[in-house]
Formats: C-alpha cells, sequence, structure tokens
C-alpha cells in the first residue's frame, strides 16, 4: 500500500518523457560542451520502475542545467550495453562530446538493479560507470539519487552536495519551470537538486505567471508554494448612454453594465448581452485577454432618439418618412443627416446631425405652430372687443394672426335705450394652430346692485319714478336694471335728491346723496344764531378736517354747512370746529370774510359776511353779482342778515335780489372762510373751502 502510494505521488511529480528529438546539429556558439541524455532502458510495465528511471533522468538533465556547464539535449531510451554501438555513432555523426545512458531491471530476488555510464566521444570509451541496485521499491530513489550524485561528481570533477525541492500552486495543476525547464505540474518533488539558488516559475491558463528564487540546501527539502493571481483584461462596451449589458461565465456569474464603459474581468470567454429603449437586443460572446481591451459594439449604425413637441410629428431623415415621433432613427455613423419633423398646422422643424458607431443622442425638436385666428360675432353689433388687454376690435372681428394656445376675451358691455347689455365675464379661448376659432355671443339684458349712502333713514327711494324697496337700496343694496337710472331720494326732513345714473352690468354700485344734485328743502328760518329750526336737515357740505389757516380766530374752521329756502329767502347755516365766530376778530385779519358762492350759467352770484378788525373795517354784509370776465356788479347790502350763535352762523339772503341770476334747473354752490388781505392787493387766502355742489333751487 505504501509503495503504490509513493509511486502515485512520484507519478504526478515527474517530467513526462520526450517522445522524439531532432537530432543535434552543428556545434553552437555556446562554448559549451554537449552531452546528450538518453532516457534509461528498463521494463516499461514496470509502472514502479519507469517512474524511477525517468526520474533519474530528469534530475541529471535538471543538475546539468542548474550548472550551467553543458548544453543538454534529451533523447529517447537506450541501454548502455544493447545500444552502445549506436550511441557511439551518434554521438560521432553529431559532434556530441559526452552521452549519458542508464538502465534499471528487476532483481530475481527483490528489488531492482540500476546503472548509469557516461560515454566520452573523444576517449571513444565508457569513462563513467555508476551501479547500484535496491532492496525493494522504497529505496529505490535513495538508490538512484545517490547514482546521479555520483555520475555528476565523476564529470564535473567535483564533489556536489544535493538536496531536494518540493514546489506546489495555489491554485493546483500549474506548470513549474525551474531554471527555464518544464519539471511537470504541481505539486512536484524533485531530488538530487545541486546546493544552490534556484528560479522557480509557475504558470496555468488563466492566472498570471508567477515566479521564486529558492535556495537549495545539503541534504535537506526546500518547499515552495507559488500564488498564482487571477489573470485580468478589460471589456469596453461602446453603446448608447441608456443601454444596459448583462455579463455572464460560470466563473463570475451575472455582472451588469449600464451606458458606456470598461470592465475589469478574469481572462475567459463570456456570455453578452445588451438591450436599449428603441433598438433591438443584442447577444454575443467574447473572449477577454490578459492586460488587454476587449471592445464589444452590440449595435454597429448611429443612432438618433427623436423626439418632438408636439409628439405625433412625422420623422424625416435625408427625405424619407420614418414614422411618427417619438422613434429611434437608425443612420449610418460619420455621415451628416438632414434630420425634419414635420406636421400640419406647424413650422417644418430641421437639424443637421451625424453619429459614431454605437452611440445614441437625444434629438428633441420643437415645432412652431401656425398661427391662428378668432371671429367673434355678438348678437347687438358694435360691441367693444379686447384680447389678451393687447388687442382691440369692435364686433363683428376678426383677431388675425393669434399665437396658439389659450386666450382671454373680453366683451365690453353696449347700451341700448338707456339699458345695459351684457355677455357674461371673461371668455377663455383655446386657439388651435392654423385654425379660425369662432366665438358667438348672444347680449343680455344686464342687471346690477345699487346702494344709496349718506341719505338718512326712512327716506323713500324712487328708481324711473317707481318706488322700490328702500330700506334694503340704503343698507345692503337693491338690485335694478343695468343701465342709466333715474334716481330720485326723499328724505323724511322733506330735502330732495335726484339724478341719473348709470349703473353696469353685473356691478355693485355706490351712490351718495352728495354726488347727486340737491333740491333745496323749504324751510322758513329765524335768524337768531339758534339751529333749532334746522332739525332734521342733511347739511348740504360736510368739511371735516380741512386745513385751517387761521388756528388763533375762532369760528374759522367749517365743519358742516347747511341750505334751505322759502318763498323769500335763502338760508345758510355755518357749523364750526373751532368756536363762535366774532364780530371783532384779531388784528391781524384787516377783513375776515364768510362766503357763499353760487355758481350760475352767467357767473357767480356771491354773498359775504365780513367781520372787520379791531383797528380796521367794520363788519357788514355784501351781495354781488361777477360776470364770466370777472367783472363785479353790486347788488346791495341791505339784502343779507346774519346772526353768529353757539359754534354757529345763520344768513338769510333775500331771494328776490338774486333770483333773476338763477336760471336753470341745476347751479353749483360752495361755502367759504377767507381772509381778504389788502396787503395782497385783495387776494382772498381761501380757507375751508367746500367742493362745489350741485344744487337744483326749483325756483
Amino acid at each position: 500500500m505504501q509503495q503504490s502510494s509513493a509511486i502515485r505521488r512520484l507519478t504526478l511529480t515527474l517530467i513526462a518523457a520526450c517522445c522524439s528529438l531532432l537530432l543535434l546539429g552543428a556545434d553552437t556558439d555556446s562554448g559549451k560542451a554537449r552531452i546528450a541524455l538518453f532516457e534509461p532502458a528498463g521494463q516499461k510495465e514496470d509502472a514502479a520502475l519507469a517512474a524511477v528511471l525517468s526520474t533519474m533522468a530528469s534530475s541529471v538533465e535538471l543538475s546539468l542545467d542548474v550548472l550551467q556547464r553543458w548544453e543538454v539535449r534529451r533523447l529517447p531510451a537506450a541501454d548502455p550495453v544493447k545500444d552502445l554501438a549506436r550511441v557511439r555513432a551518434y554521438c560521432q555523426a553529431n559532434r556530441i562530446d559526452q552521452a549519458i545512458l542508464g538502465s534499471g531491471s528487476a532483481r530475481a530476488g527483490g528489488g531492482y538493479q540500476f546503472k548509469l555510464v557516461v560515454y566520452d566521444r573523444r576517449a571513444d570509451a565508457i569513462t563513467i560507470t555508476q551501479e547500484g541496485a535496491s532492496k525493494g521499491a522504497l529505496d529505490m530513489f535513495d538508490v538512484t539519487d545517490t547514482l546521479v550524485g555520483s555520475l555528476l561528481d565523476g564529470l564535473s570533477g567535483t564533489h556536489l552536495v544535493f538536496g531536494s525541492l518540493s514546489v506546489d500552486s495555489e491554485p493546483e495543476g500549474a506548470v513549474i519551470t525551474v531554471n527555464g525547464k518544464e519539471v511537470g505540474a504541481a505539486p512536484v518533488s524533485l531530488r538530487g537538486m545541486p546546493v544552490g539558488t534556484l528560479e522557480v516559475v509557475a504558470r496555468t491558463a488563466g492566472r498570471e505567471e508567477t515566479k521564486a528564487e529558492v535556495a537549495i540546501a545539503d541534504g535537506e527539502t526546500t518547499s515552495s508554494t507559488l500564488k498564482l493571481e487571477r489573470s485580468v483584461g478589460r471589456l469596453a462596451m461602446a453603446m448608447p448612454r441608456d443601454a444596459v449589458a448583462v455579463v455572464r461565465s460560470v466563473e463570475i456569474g451575472q455582472k451588469q453594465m449600464a451606458g458606456p464603459g470598461t470592465a475589469s474581468l478574469p481572462t475567459g470567454e463570456y456570455e453578452v448581452q445588451a438591450s436599449c429603449a428603441g433598438l433591438p437586443a443584442v447577444s454575443g460572446r467574447v473572449v477577454v485577454l490578459r492586460n488587454a481591451d476587449t471592445k464589444w459594439l452590440p449595435w454597429t449604425k448611429g443612432y438618433l432618439d427623436v423626439q418632438a413637441d408636439p409628439a405625433d410629428a412625422t420623422v424625416v431623415v435625408d427625405g424619407q418618412e420614418l414614422g411618427s415621433a417619438p422613434r429611434v432613427v437608425e443612420v449610418e455613423p460619420g455621415v451628416l443627416h438632414r434630420v425634419e419633423l414635420r406636421k400640419e398646422k406647424y413650422t417644418v422643424y430641421r437639424s443637421d446631425v451625424s453619429q459614431e458607431a454605437g452611440e445614441k443622442t437625444l434629438l428633441t425638436g420643437r415645432l412652431t405652430p401656425l398661427p391662428g385666428s378668432i371671429r367673434v360675432e355678438t348678437s347687438l353689433p358694435g360691441a367693444y372687443l379686447n384680447l389678451d388687454e393687447d388687442q382691440n376690435g369692435v364686433s363683428p372681428y376678426v383677431f388675425e394672426n393669434v399665437e396658439p394656445g389659450p386666450h382671454t376675451l373680453n366683451i365690453a358691455n353696449i347700451q341700448v335705450d338707456k339699458r345695459d347689455y351684457t355677455v357674461g365675464g371673461s371668455i377663455q379661448i383655446d386657439v388651435k394652430p392654423g385654425e379660425m376659432t369662432t366665438v358667438t355671443k348672444t347680449f343680455v339684458a344686464g342687471t346690477s346692485v345699487l346702494k344709496i349712502e349718506d341719505a338718512p333713514a326712512g327716506s323713500v327711494i324712487r328708481i324711473g319714478g317707481k318706488d322700490v324697496d328702500s330700506e334694503k337700496a340704503l343698507t345692503t343694496g337693491i338690485e335694478v336694471p343695468a343701465g342709466s337710472l333715474d334716481l330720485n331720494v326723499e328724505s323724511p326732513a322733506g330735502q330732495e335728491w335726484h339724478a341719473t345714473t348709470f349703473v353696469g352690468a353685473g356691478l355693485e354700485t355706490q351712490r351718495s346723496v352728495y354726488s347727486m344734485i340737491w333740491q333745496i328743502p323749504r324751510r322758513t328760518i329765524t335768524i337768531d344764531g339758534k339751529t333749532d329750526d334746522w332739525e332734521g336737515l342733511v347739511p348740504i357740505w360736510s368739511v371735516g378736517e380741512n386745513f385751517n389757516p387761521y388756528p388763533d380766530q375762532p369760528g374759522t374752521k367749517i365743519e358742516k354747512g347747511y341750505v334751505c329756502r322759502d318763498d323769500k329767502y335763502l338760508y345758510y347755516r355755518y357749523d364750526f370746529s373751532n368756536g363762535s365766530p366774532r364780530t371783532r376778530v384779531s388784528k391781524e385779519f384787516k377783513d375776515l370774510q364768510y362766503i357763499q358762492i353760487i355758481s350760475t350759467n352767467e357767473g357767480e352770484v356771491t354773498s359775504i359776511v365780513r367781520f372787520g378788525s379791531s383797528v380796521g373795517t367794520a363788519s357788514g354784509t355784501l351781495l354781488g353779482f361777477q360776470s364770466t370776465r370777472r367783472i363785479w356788479t353790486d347788488i346791495g347790502t341791505s339784502v343779507i342778515s346774519y346772526k353768529a350763535g353757539e359754534n354757529t352762523l345763520e344768513i338769510s339772503v333775500l331771494l328776490s335780489a338774486i333770483k333773476s341770476r338763477l336760471k336753470g334747473p341745476a347751479q353749483t354752490a360752495y361755502l367759504s372762510v377767507v381772509n381778504a388781505d389788502p396787503s395782497n392787493n385783495g387776494h382772498w387766502l381761501s380757507n375751508n373751502r367746500t367742493s362745489a355742489l350741485g344744487i337744483d333751487f326749483g325756483l
């Protein structure tokens, strides 16, 4: 059992015998002696013997190579006794200096007999003979090691010492060479190695070559394990950025690559598959070589990923229609191509592009839509039109060259017979490229909400001569027909206001009595400086916080003003927020005047109450008429009465004195307090002047 195991171990570690060698030629230029090493002759059917003989020859060859004194050629088997004549002839013919022959055979009593000889061509004789015998199979290597050592001592003329070498590899099975000579597949054991340094190299497919220097020690076994790293190469994928490649092999399993790039892989053959949106799937096989770039081009053409806005445009490449976008188009690489996108009612998009092999580029074309138009028709012609607050027209009308897309059309209300007609709010229109959009609208009578402000509670409201819900009109507002309305308001105290007002359809309109024509209320007032007889009347003027240039003079800042009349007089009332007026004023006032002015078609009727200063003009009244040419006509000083009360001033003007001047249904009136300063050439420095207000005297 031990013998079988030893034989198997030795068989795995030995170098296979050479089958044949060419005859040696002429001398080489190395200058080294030539040795022909013949395989030892022996019984081939005896596996143990054959293994020992082969090891013996290999040990001789390797040792001679390590010593670097000879040029060795290994030849087929030759028996030292039977084949000596053939060996002699070979050496003579090929100028071989020496030949080494050997043999081994089983002995009848057990064990093996071994023999090694050296034939010298110049001496034409056997110059060295070494013989030995083993007792059995287990000591055969010890015997042959001794024979080899003795033979080498004889050849070199020097006593050599020997050791052994054991070489393994990771992974197993690497081919091992020692000093450039192949000695078998690892693991290998080499016996009879001369002491010294050896170079050991391990090689196997798919691994990086590994070298090591080992030192052989006398009588010892030197062990060396060589690790072979996996050899790698690079796989370069030339493909579009959105492509995905899957690389498979038994060793790595599966590896995915996205887009173009290079991956380091163990050397070997791989199955590859590539996919990309818009392109057919591709598969194949590639071989990755050691330290090399292997390029794989799944798709050999150039590709354009054509996108269009809008998406259904027709793709035309070099004049050929290829279908609707989006579409991946295959083109010849390295060539300039004309790409067009066409769609009805859009301008043609054009681009000249070229593409490299295996690449896919996104090409997005935005087509410009042709302009459209909008035709507007209304049931009432002549309506004012506005498109996008930019273009105007009058219906019926056509807006030309309108950009496709959303637009806003406003149709203004139209008035017919004082009524306001409407089509409603804004109209949203989506214009299609190259198309006319027709908008047809029917006007309908509009309504509005009207609210009356500043009128006393309980007032009667009439619209078009008809009473309406007054309470609602004075609070939240009432719904009224849109358009021009004749509006009348009558207070419980007999004050009246009237106006023709316009309310737009769909709007909420607020109308103050101060924006209307005031009908002068009829009431008789006693000019006594008291205000009881004014009770119930709404102030015709309400000045509030107007600027007051006379803060030190009481009774100069008007807060409210009233007016009424009877058949004989026109009555005024001032209310002040800074005290009661005084007939004697501060000395800086040359002529403090309280003025009521009524504008007429021909000029102004002016009534004045004058308070003189303590050193200046005396108090009094003045009534006059100033024409449109600014010519003053004095009417008289005895037609005005006045009385100052607490924070108030009452004034009456004789109507008969001014009645002829008050022509027409409505006049404009206002109140003012001024200081007529003679040093300023009589210019009136106005104070608390109220805004003009339309008054219907109804005389």
